[in-house]
């Protein structure tokens, strides 16, 4: 099940926890949904029905496209250290991260920003589901990102405007306030 903290700032090491509050506080998925409308979700783990499964997500999601990634230094060779920088880059104040693990599903509004990092395992496979056609143009948090209609309209029926940064783990995710 997925584990929801704030993030200290300065980030040092985008691998580790980083926790804004020691002990950390962690929020409960109906807490972030409420903040964000990022959505938590639990998918059955069964080798032996996998692929029905994951088929199955999809149509239930709505989306009409899917890939799968995976993040590692096997995958990704020399570039990985690189491209997780890039991935993580924030110019937000405050971030929320999201860890997940195997099972563990994250829908993630339309328009909201977000980026990807592993943990320190340095490593996932993830499914990326889509509604329409899937479009990899990153989109900064400027005001060139904010006049995107997608963000617009994010923004506009957002229960608190801000922002998600995903990240990856296992996955990790998170957002700014």
């Amino acid at each position: 099940m997925v584990r929801i903290w704030y993030m200290a700032d300065p980030v040092e090491n985008q691998f580790v926890e980083n926790y804004a509050s020691q002990p950390a506080e962690f929020l409960t998925a109906e807490q972030l949904k409420q903040r964000t409308r990022v959505s938590c979700l639990q998918v059955e783990v069964n080798e032996a029905k996998q692929d029905e499964i994951l088929n199955a997500i999809p149509d239930a999601q709505k989306c009409n496209y899917r890939d799968v990634i995976e993040v590692c230094p096997e995958k990704m060779g020399d570039n990985f250290d690189a491209k997780l920088k890039i991935f993580f880059t924030n110019t937000c104040m405050q971030m929320m991260k999201i860890a997940v693990e195997r099972g563990d599903l994250i829908v993630l509004p339309a328009g909201i920003y977000h980026r990807f990092t592993t943990d320190e395992r340095k490593s996932i496979k993830a499914m990326r589901l889509f509604v329409g056609e899937p479009v990899w143009t990153p989109h900064n948090r400027d005001e060139d990102g904010d006049k995107e209609p997608a963000r617009k309209y994010y923004l506009e029926h957002s229960p608190e405007s801000g922002s998600l940064w995903i990240l990856t783990n296992g996955a990790k995710a998170m957002k700014s306030k």
